[in-house]
């Protein structure tokens, strides 16, 4: 299940995809240090997540927020 990459776009914020995709890199890197501490944490070798997370589907979208 691998949704197609949808990107805005506008005159207004020309740079918008550059950003959006460095910030969603940057999240992910986060996420899989994360993964790799609690790994750690539980005795499981540093990779016990990561690996099974290298290929899988991930997105970054402000779908199903229901914010006050």
């Amino acid at each position: 299940m691998h949704a197609d990459t949808t990107l805005h776009t506008s005159a207004d914020f020309p740079e918008w995809a550059e950003v959006m995709t460095t910030w969603g890199d940057k999240m992910l890197a986060a996420v899989h240090t994360v993964a790799q501490m609690s790994a750690v944490g539980f005795g499981l070798p540093a990779g016990a997540f990561t690996e099974r997370m290298a290929h899988g589907p991930h997105l970054l979208a402000p779908t199903g927020e229901s914010l006050p």
